[in-house]
């Protein structure tokens, strides 16, 4: 029973958060189209790098999708439950896709400010301290050998964590630059 309710509490927060951000990017887009002056697009550049991140991303998910389907056959047995490996593989395909954007000076628009994307990553990873409390207070994520949805707080913290670090590192390195 409490599976099940973990379950829809896991549906529940995860749709609660895809309204949200959709209504925060609805919001944000209807205000940028009334004062909008072109000046925050990506450049030329920054699409082709930006494309070329994704295509790493989507061969890292693809390999690991297979690497691990591999994994299974062999084994003859699951290591995660239905759905984990999915999730994991998508967390795995945005961090490439980020540090690799980051690394090349493509993941902000021209006229960006990273303070955003560091606010929203922090909180991210904070928020994510609750659920790790808790998951670690019952006993961990891998029950009867196999690793549950209750990894998701630990893979999302580090995900987003790694995200802030780099941004927040290639801010402080860049600073010195822009002041010369």
């Amino acid at each position: 029973m409490s599976d099940r309710y973990y379950a829809l509490g896991l549906v529940l927060g995860v749709t609660i958060s895809l309204l949200a951000v959709g209504l925060f990017y609805a919001f944000r887009r209807q205000r940028k189209d009334k004062e909008r002056d072109g000046s925050d697009d990506y450049d030329e550049r920054q699409k082709l790098l930006r494309g070329r991140a994704f295509q790493h991303a989507f061969f890292t998910v693809l390999i690991g999708g297979a690497l691990y389907a591999m994994l299974v056959l062999a084994l003859g047995r699951p290591l995660m439950e239905d759905g984990v490996s999915t999730l994991l593989l998508a967390f795995l395909g945005i961090l490439v896709f980020g540090v690799e954007c980051i690394l090349r000076d493509a993941f902000f628009a021209m006229r960006k400010q990273p303070k955003t994307f560091l606010l929203l990553f922090g909180c991210t990873t904070v928020a994510q301290l609750g659920a790790i409390s808790d998951v670690v207070a019952m006993g961990g994520p891998v029950h009867n050998g196999v690793l549950t949805f209750q990894i998701l707080p630990f893979i999302s913290a580090v995900t987003f964590l790694s995200l802030f670090i780099m941004i927040a590192v290639k801010t402080a390195a860049q600073k010195p630059e822009d002041e010369d």
